[in-house]
């Protein structure tokens, strides 16, 4: 539809080959599903870590570049989530389709340190293309997702060597 349409010409920002590419991508729903499942078992880890656990095995199995670009699709559930709660809900977003999810977010999330969940993101994304095991990255990310959607503080997925 046109808000998918949309969506998608505002993932690929700007790039008319990365518009065909997503378009053309039969994995992309997929990938938006797993995404936004992310999310929620984030925010439900400590209710319910066996919904976590099963997703983490899951996306683990999808091979390092698509559990980056699922990730990536992450990074804009956390970026369009900020923009409605610091814009108002008719705020231009990413996801414009997913609209009314997002929308849930921001009213279950009043004390999120979104900044915080995306540095985390950008981080695990970081991990996994320097070989770092995704089952670990995935664990920890949901994990410290879950603190940071909370409005605790959060610090790194892996802690520094030189800080040890």
């Amino acid at each position: 539809g046109g808000d998918e349409a949309l969506s998608i010409a505002r993932m690929a920002d700007g790039s008319l080959s990365r518009a065909q590419e997503l378009a053309e991508s039969t994995d992309l729903a997929a990938a938006r599903e797993t995404a936004l499942e992310f999310m929620r078992s984030a925010f439900l880890v400590w209710s319910n870590p066996e919904r976590a656990s099963t997703l983490v095995e899951r996306f683990a199995r999808l091979g390092r570049e698509q559990i980056a670009f699922t990730l990536e699709l992450v990074l804009g559930w956390v970026r369009d989530i900020m923009v409605l709660r610091t814009l108002g809900a008719d705020a231009d977003v990413v996801n414009a389709d997913q609209r009314e999810q997002l929308s849930k977010f921001v009213a279950a999330l009043p004390d999120a340190d979104f900044e915080s969940m995306a540095v985390l993101v950008e981080e695990a994304i970081f991990l996994l293309g320097r070989n770092v095991n995704p089952r670990l990255v995935l664990t920890v990310l949901v994990q410290q997702m879950e603190s940071g959607m909370r409005g605790r503080t959060v610090g790194t997925l892996l802690p520094s060597l030189t800080e040890a």
